[in-house]
């Protein structure tokens, strides 16, 4: 195939494809968030929206351990855990 037709191809099917608008979530919180990096957020407030938007390896509810994310885990040795 000529490398014109490839070209006019190619371009066919990017416009054909349309736009695509973003989409936006909105979350009203009455304190500022610093950062949503779960590694940074030992702010209260940071933790809230981490809470909403990252599952975590293991969760407690009743003092009882459930999975999470993490289907299994055991010690590895005293001091270190294997998920």
């Amino acid at each position: 195939m000529k490398p014109l037709v490839r070209s006019l191809l190619a371009s066919a099917l990017v416009l054909a494809a349309g736009s695509v608008s973003a989409q936006e979530l909105r979350i009203g919180y009455a304190d500022p968030v610093s950062s949503l990096d779960p590694q940074l957020n030992n702010y209260a407030g940071d933790r809230s929206v981490a809470l909403h938007a990252f599952e975590s390896l293991v969760s407690r509810r009743d003092d009882k351990t459930l999975p999470g994310l993490a289907k299994s885990w055991r010690p590895s040795c005293p001091v270190n855990t294997r998920l």
